[in-house]
């Protein structure tokens, strides 16, 4: 769960957050619209089970678990998992605990998704993968639409028009988009 969100439920389901809630209804109409499969949600994986320690308390350590917020099952058979956050940092134990995961369940790959509003005109965007994507895209937009102290207007939203292009991203599968490089970066690499 992100710190500063705010639980609500909706469709007779509880969810730790609103992006998470809007997360769901983007895979009940993909689901409906028969470009997914199915999915799940809240699945809760063991990454280690309990045991006892023999020294000092003789205590029983609990269970370590991950519990990714949607298990996403495609037409093809292939599935991956998604966890939703509300903005381009990852908690650091969700970051330790998806390393665990993916070691043990390596055929289903797991994306960090998040998005925002202002610069993303509302898309999903992996915000994992060991790139600070949201970052560079806040970056550049403060260099396209510079503001000072004495400008009150508020900056301009992005469409998804507008990052395309300095951005190249790969649609995943209908549901978030998957940042590649920016168009500049690989122009450097071509001269």
């Amino acid at each position: 769960m992100a710190r500063f969100s705010v639980k609500c439920e909706y469709d007779g389901k509880k969810f730790d957050s609103l992006e998470e809630k809007d997360m769901y209804i983007k895979l009940v109409d993909l689901k409906n619209k028969g470009k997914i499969k199915d999915f799940d949600m809240q699945v809760v994986y063991e990454l280690q089970e309990s045991f006892e320690v023999e020294y000092g308390s003789n205590r029983k350590i609990q269970a370590l678990t991950y519990i990714p917020d949607y298990i996403i099952h495609l037409n093809d058979g292939s599935s991956f998992a998604t966890d939703v956050k509300g903005a381009d940092n990852i908690e650091e134990i969700a970051n330790v605990k998806s390393k665990i995961w993916m070691y043990q369940n390596r055929s289903i790959p797991i994306y960090f998704i998040g998005r925002c509003p202002l610069y993303l005109g509302g898309q999903w965007v992996e915000v994992s993968n060991g790139v600070n994507f949201l970052g560079k895209l806040k970056l550049k937009y403060t260099k396209l639409f510079p503001t000072s102290k004495g400008n009150k207007s508020k900056p301009m939203k992005w469409t998804t028009e507008d990052w395309k292009k300095f951005f190249e991203f790969t649609d995943m599968y209908g549901i978030f988009y998957r940042w590649d490089k920016t168009i500049t970066e690989r122009k450097k690499k071509v001269k």
